[in-house]
């Protein structure tokens, strides 16, 4: 979701860009990490999330996106469903639906890009961001049915219970699992850009604080549940889309953002419809759609 320009690499490199871009980055090492991180939880997610991207990737090159491509553009959704579908998909099958959602998301994404350009939108260059993975995840999801998952870690202490919801916050970025995780990932973040990993670290203990504050379930607090989109949402607002806006107006935005996408994870979860990132894609949207760029 990076806007930083990168020459043409080989298929391995770009799939591994897709993989960053899931934190904005384009940067071959921070994928690398991602993975790490992954496979310290749960190898089969890592496994799948790198075959999302290289499917995804694979399409864009053939639908004529090679520049998106090679930035990992065409690769970060890809990533994102293959982590998904890790957890709903059983056994080999989650293979082959890893390379078919992925595939999917060039055209779910080129429709969103349509939609997003189309009457007043098209004035605010509004990025698609993970709308094609919470697309193609969700339909996944309704048709697999799957079954509870296990508890995730954390716990309702104050200490070391902090430390869970901080960095468990990064890791359910990717839906994974383990304040390790989440370290992990952060280092991968901050050797592409420390300050996007001071926003992402930021985002996830400002909606740890809000969501304590508010009184919401301290369990799921300390997974990272009510983390994971406000840690995107202060990557986007803080250090990707708004970086020429004056700090204390980013300040105010992601402060702002964090509290709105809680709010929108608390009214999908009365739904039933999966949520996945899509309080921080329409946060994103209604930030970005309602300033001046």
């Amino acid at each position: 979701m990076s806007t930083k320009s990168s020459h043409l690499g080989s298929l391995p490199e770009q799939t591994l860009r897709g993989i960053a871009q899931v934190f904005f980055q384009d940067n071959v090492l921070t994928g690398v990490l991602v993975l790490v991180g992954l496979a310290l939880a749960n190898p089969r997610m890592a496994a799948l999330a790198a075959l999302g991207s290289v499917a995804q990737t694979v399409t864009g090159r053939l639908t004529g996106r090679q520049e998106a491509a090679a930035r990992g553009l065409m690769g970060y959704n890809g990533a994102l469903v293959g982590a998904a579908a890790a957890l709903d998909v059983p056994g080999w099958t989650a293979a082959l639906v890893t390379i078919v959602g992925a595939a999917l998301c060039v055209p779910v994404h080129a429709a969103f890009a349509c939609l997003l350009t189309r009457g007043p939108l098209s004035r605010r260059d509004l990025p698609v961001a993970t709308a094609p993975f919470c697309t193609v995840a969700g339909v996944v999801h309704v048709l697999a049915q799957p079954a509870a998952g296990e508890p995730l870690s954390g716990g309702v202490a104050l200490w070391p219970g902090a430390v869970h919801a901080l960095f468990n916050g990064i890791a359910e970025v990717f839906l994974a699992d383990g304040w390790l995780v989440g370290v992990v990932l952060l280092a991968g973040i901050a050797l592409s850009s420390w300050r996007a990993a001071v926003w992402g670290l930021a985002g996830s203990a400002l909606a740890a604080a809000i969501a304590l504050t508010a009184g919401l379930d301290r369990s799921g607090i300390t997974a990272g549940l009510f983390g994971y989109s406000p840690v995107l949402v202060a990557m986007g607002l803080g250090a990707t889309f708004l970086v020429e806006r004056r700090l204390a107006c980013r300040i105010l935005l992601v402060v702002l953002g964090t509290g709105l996408a809680i709010v929108l994870k608390l009214l999908m979860d009365t739904t039933g419809i999966p949520v996945y990132t899509w309080p921080f894609v329409l946060t994103l949207w209604l930030v970005l759609g309602g300033s001046t760029r």
